[in-house]
């Protein structure tokens, strides 16, 4: 192997080894993204049923 390939493996593996751990991260995310889109609507629907927007 040569050397200008051990950096780049270093980084390679340092890559797979994070997603593997931020797999239940991105999870929770994308759970948040989703209930967020779905309250949106509703939070606006009560501003404007309060006659709070302008």
């Amino acid at each position: 192997m040569r050397a200008s390939h051990k950096p780049r493996n270093q980084v390679l593996i340092g890559m797979m080894a994070e997603a593997h751990i931020s797999k239940p991260k991105y999870r929770h995310v994308t759970a948040s993204i989703k209930l967020l889109t779905a309250a949106a609507p509703l939070g606006f629907a009560y501003v404007a049923a309060r006659g709070i927007a302008t």
